[in-house]
């Protein structure tokens, strides 16, 4: 599977914790097998502004 994150404001980026992936935009790009099918959560790891990070 291919992620592709990309941001035309700030410097933003998100992770998959359960999956190890850690992908920073603008620009960022991110190669990865899951061990399985699934719902996984996904969260902002940069602080950006009130409320993330």
């Amino acid at each position: 599977m291919t992620l592709t994150f990309t941001s035309k404001a700030s410097v933003h980026g998100i992770a998959i914790d359960e999956l190890n992936v850690n992908v920073k935009a603008p620009g960022g790009t991110e190669k990865f097998t899951p061990a399985k099918s699934g719902d996984y959560q996904i969260h902002c790891n940069t602080f950006c502004g009130e409320g993330h990070g």
